[in-house]
């Protein structure tokens, strides 16, 4: 189900999944931005890499952020995106060390666990990139408040995928009448016939 409940305002936020897709789209709007502006001046192949590597952390933080962006005014909304621009890049230098420390094709082993030393250090260096990051969020935190309550319920995968499941059920239970019915009947006649041969 898509659909989550909003502790703290006692309303529901539909369509969770609008909030990850919002995510990977403000990651792609700052990567591209950014690419345009460094065009002349550095190699865009850093870029792209940390524009891919951001979007599973646009999708998963969008996703998890978008009932708290969308429980009060636009102040709230753009905090909630400033906080996620902030929380960004450390989660982004975690999925580089997790990734790195998997086996590479062609490699029996990935980076070596005494690595993990470096951890502290990679997290404080990790905000070099938070001029990507923070952009990234605060474009999140607008489009996932500008979307229209009715259009976000309608994107909603739980009320979509509710009547086909409910539909389906329905049919199941219809289709085991069906069987039970037709079990006694079947079990009727043959005890009729039953009670006929003795009488004979």
């Amino acid at each position: 189900m898509e659909e989550s409940t909003n502790e703290a305002s006692g309303h529901r936020t539909p369509g969770r999944w609008v909030g990850g897709l919002a995510g990977v789209v403000a990651c792609a709007i700052t990567g591209f931005a950014a690419a345009l502006l460094a065009s002349g001046f550095s190699d865009l192949s850093s870029l792209v890499l940390l524009m891919i590597g951001g979007l599973p952390i646009g999708f998963l933080g969008g996703r998890a952020l978008l009932p708290v962006a969308r429980s009060g005014g636009w102040l709230e909304a753009f905090a909630v995106g400033l906080i996620f621009g902030l929380i960004a890049p450390p989660l982004g230098a975690l999925e580089v060390l997790l990734v790195g420390l998997l086996a590479l094709p062609g490699s029996t082993t990935g980076l070596d666990p005494g690595y993990l030393v470096l951890l502290p250090i990679v997290l404080v260096f990790s905000y070099a990139v938070a001029f990507l990051t923070v952009p990234a969020g605060l474009v999140w935190a607008l489009i996932v408040r500008a979307i229209p309550e009715h259009v976000l319920e309608s994107m909603d995968l739980g009320r979509c995928l509710g009547p086909t499941r409910l539909a389906g059920s329905i049919l199941g239970m219809r289709r085991g009448r069906s069987r039970s019915a037709g079990v006694s009947r079947d079990s009727e006649s043959r005890l009729v016939a039953y009670d006929s041969q003795r009488s004979r």
